[in-house]
């Protein structure tokens, strides 16, 4: 019989057993995690990109009608956003930009009394600096050809797939 402080041998096992754990998850901790998930579907390059801390892209998903752009875009709250109550700050959804008279819409998606998803139509309203439309249509609403807008500077990926793509609906087969 081994030295045992006159513990029990079942509560041995057990503290045996819960440093063997805190070891591991030290130890495991210190390894980055790698996911499974398919480089298609990555937000770093993917199909949705990530624009900032509360903003992902479609980039595949985009559509132009003469002066109007919609996108598929999701919005994560952040910080003190999480958990609110004054509005809803996580949604997925269409975000329309109109460029001839600097307005957006936006239509989140939502689900009807039988739990089939739907999207609920936004109202247009002006454009404020401050919103994610005000960057989107910066940077593509020079796209068609709506007068006073012009190029800016592509800086990350997902702005160059985005312009692929606009370009591309934009140019006649």
């Amino acid at each position: 019989m081994g030295y045992t402080h006159g513990y029990s041998a079942k509560r041995l096992q057990h503290m045996k057993r819960l440093i063997a754990t805190a070891i591991a998850s030290l130890t495991l901790g210190a390894i980055p995690a790698v996911a499974g998930v398919p480089q298609s579907e990555s937000i770093n390059e993917g199909k949705w990109q990530k624009v900032d801390e509360n903003w992902l892209i479609d980039t595949q998903d985009v559509e132009v009608k003469r002066d109007q752009i919609r996108f598929w875009v999701e919005r994560m709250a952040t910080g003190e956003e999480i958990g609110s109550t004054q509005a809803y700050t996580s949604w997925k959804g269409k975000l329309r930009v109109r460029c001839s008279d600097f307005n957006s819409r936006i239509d989140p998606e939502g689900i009807n009394g039988y739990g089939m998803p739907i999207i609920v139509r936004g109202r247009w309203s002006k454009i404020k600096p401050s919103s994610f439309a005000y960057q989107l249509a910066s940077n593509f609403c020079y796209l068609t050809k709506t007068p006073g807008y012009t190029p800016e500077p592509i800086e990350y990926t997902w702005q160059r797939i985005l312009t692929a793509e606009i370009k591309k609906q934009l140019t006649p087969e």
